[in-house]
């Protein structure tokens, strides 16, 4: 066995004591059946600081402007042959497919998924406009889309009024009765209006002039009154009235006779012809005879109505792609890019 000295026993034990004087008393274990004493005293040491990465912010003023790409070449003389009625056709396709799009529903939801997406993929930024809609059956939450483009791709657009709005209704009717999926009436006007927004992208500085918006609830959920109907573009409407509006609906009709309602300005009546035939549009306007319900009324006497309301499908369940034309499409679309040039080219 190995013996220690009585020297290094003691150099041990100093050694030992050292070490328990520097490491603390050791926790003496309550007796068996009694409470484990609770501190009363706070803790002294200072408070674990927050990792920098967490703390956000203000930017400051040199904090750069946030852009997207936008086209740098020169736009096209005749912008509006480059729209594509083909392009629209395939919108109101897949618009179709998602079924019966009423107000309020989640179809409906999945409708403004779509069209925001190719919004924003034409270089758009969209604002989500969400209101109350109430009618005759309860109210209903409803939801404009309002794209604006910025000539430069900052971000955000600024929210300053336009002059120029082109627009549609993009929920369609409810029947209870039949399947009303509203490949005219309900996504031919959407359909157009996107396909105008890509188009209206190849020339950035008029594109910065024009709003896109998309209007919920535009269809009534009975019948069309002063309380049913027409929720969208009434909300829309009190920002104030734009200078000139170019509103689609059911325009995608294999017809070439598109119904204007009575009252319609003899100068917006003039333009519209004047742009069929610098076109050479097979395009054709006749003026109803009844009152038109569109979401033309709630924006004043500037906003002109663009659709076909006597076609066969109409609010029936043969309103499908089959009966969608894309030349139609195609002749509405330029006649609306033509038009928006034109109103952007007069004085304000």
């Amino acid at each position: 066995m190995l013996q220690i000295s009585g020297v290094r026993k003691t150099v041990i034990s100093a050694a030992l004591a050292l070490l328990i004087a520097a490491c603390g008393p050791n926790p003496v274990a309550p007796p068996a059946g009694e409470p484990e004493p609770v501190a009363t005293t706070a803790p002294t040491s200072a408070p674990p600081k927050l990792a920098t990465s967490t703390l956000k912010s203000a930017p400051s003023p040199s904090t750069p402007i946030k852009r997207v790409p936008v086209s740098t070449q020169s736009p096209p003389t005749d912008l509006w042959k480059k729209f594509s009625g083909e392009h629209a056709l395939r919108t109101v396709k897949q618009l179709a497919e998602i079924g019966p799009r009423p107000a309020g529903s989640q179809e409906t939801g999945l409708a403004r998924g779509l069209l925001t997406a190719a919004l924003r993929d034409a270089g758009w930024e969209v604002e989500q406009q969400s209101f109350t809609a109430t009618t005759p059956r309860g109210d209903l939450a409803g939801a404009n889309l309002i794209a604006r483009f910025s000539a430069d791709g900052a971000r955000p657009v600024p929210r300053t009024p336009r002059s120029i709005v082109i627009g549609a209704h993009y929920d369609t009717r409810y029947f209870s009765t039949i399947r009303f999926v509203g490949a005219n009436d309900g996504a031919s006007g959407p359909a157009v209006l996107v396909e105008a927004a890509r188009v209206l992208a190849l020339d950035p500085p008029f594109a910065a002039k024009v709003e896109l918006v998309l209007f919920d609830a535009g269809e009534p959920r009975s019948q069309f009154s002063a309380e049913d109907g027409l929720a969208g573009s009434k909300h829309y409407a009190k920002t104030g009235a734009p200078r000139r509006a170019a509103i689609l609906h059911g325009i995608g009709d294999t017809t070439s006779v598109l119904t204007l309602p009575p009252g319609t300005a003899n100068d917006l009546l003039g333009e519209l012809r004047a742009g069929a035939s610098a076109l050479r549009s097979p395009l054709q306007f006749q003026v109803a005879r009844v009152q038109l319900w569109g979401d033309h009324l709630p924006l004043g006497p500037g906003a002109l109505l663009i659709g076909n309301h006597d076609y066969l499908a109409r609010y029936t369940a043969d309103d499908t792609i089959e009966h969608v034309n894309s030349q139609t499409l195609g002749h509405v679309g330029e006649l609306v890019v033509w038009l928006a040039k034109r109103w952007a080219a007069q004085p304000q």
